[in-house]
């Protein structure tokens, strides 16, 4: 039984195909970027120094605690910052060690080795989801359009 029109279904299906394909294309670019940056980097140790508090609040209403941390480390005697585009809700342990990567031009322009794995696995989980999931419903459309051809 099919609840959407062939042309409906069509467009649902063309959609998801093309939001799908975009994420995992975004997903291979930031991979690409980030690796890129990893590899002409520099990279050193810091120390969480501290961290940064911000709050999800879910349907119930229950707010939750949310912390990034911010670590220090050194480049040629001048000290920097970074804070860690994750979140966690453990609060994180001070004086402990984090690899970050930095532009040895601009120290500044830094990142956390171990960090953005988890938008890279979701672009690529959902990308390829939603890829599926449209290529599937065009691929059905086009065999019962064949198939209703067939029988006329």
């Amino acid at each position: 039984m099919n609840f959407l029109s062939g042309k409906r279904q069509i467009l649902i299906g063309t959609l998801c195909f093309l939001i799908g394909a975009g994420m995992l294309i975004g997903g291979f670019f930031y991979n690409k970027s980030r690796t890129d940056k990893l590899n002409s980097w520099t990279q050193t140790t810091g120390v969480v120094v501290d961290y940064k508090i911000s709050y999800d609040t879910d349907d119930d209403g229950f707010r939750e605690e949310m912390y990034s941390e911010i670590v220090e480390f050194e480049v040629n005697g001048t000290k920097y910052t970074a804070t860690d585009n994750s979140r966690s809700n453990v609060r994180p342990k001070m004086g402990k060690e984090r690899v970050i990567a930095y532009n040895p031009d601009n120290p500044n322009q830094n990142m956390f080795v171990a960090s953005g794995k988890t938008m890279l696995i979701l672009l690529f989980a959902l990308g390829g989801l939603f890829a599926l999931l449209g290529a599937g419903s065009l691929v059905t459309v086009i065999v019962s359009k064949k198939k209703s051809n067939e029988n006329v």
